[in-house]
């Protein structure tokens, strides 16, 4: 599926619900798509903080994109964090999710130690270039102790680096500078 551009609407982050033994859920996780798709959300973004992903393994990351992405089979875009410390292992969830069908990926800073913004614009542009699909910026410092500027993110854009931005830095002046431009 081609993601509209710009990406618009409610895109919620999805849940990914566990069993007791801490595999995924995947009945529970198809009735959660489900009543998302019937509420009549725009889009779906799976592997996000909210969805877990910094406590499951690589093959219950692949377990939550290949059961939403195969349940929902083109209706609506799916967004897939690609979340991990450095750059070489978000290139292989890149490749990973996007080998199941996911539409869009979700990016942090790198992150276990700190940063220089030169360093985060390079591993943007290196994501962006090893993706086939759009790059969307996830500005997480909570946990990723790195803030992406209000200027990072609008020079990535304009590069065509990154096709949008999920805010969850909690930085209202940031945020309205972005949106402003």
């Amino acid at each position: 599926m081609t993601i509209p551009t710009p990406l618009t609407g409610v895109i919620p982050p999805v849940c990914t619900p566990l069993t007791p033994d801490r595999e995924v859920d995947t009945a529970s996780l198809v009735r959660l798509v489900d009543h998302l798709v019937d509420g009549g959300v725009d889009a779906l973004f799976v592997l996000g903080s909210t969805s877990e992903v910094a406590f499951l393994t690589d093959r219950q990351r692949g377990t939550v994109v290949d059961t939403v992405v195969g349940h929902v089979g083109g209706q609506l875009p799916v967004l897939a964090g690609v979340i991990d410390t450095a750059t070489p292992r978000v290139l292989d969830h890149v490749r990973s999710v996007t080998a199941a069908g996911a539409d869009a990926v979700v990016v942090t800073a790198p992150f276990y130690t700190r940063t220089h913004p030169a360093e985060i614009t390079r591993h943007f542009r290196l994501v962006a270039a090893g993706s086939t699909v759009p790059v969307f910026a996830y500005d997480l410092p909570v946990s990723v102790h790195s803030k992406l500027s209000a200027e990072l993110v609008l020079d990535l854009a304009a590069e065509g680096v990154i096709a949008g931005l999920k805010d969850s830095s909690g930085d209202e002046a940031g945020f309205r500078e972005v949106v402003l431009g």
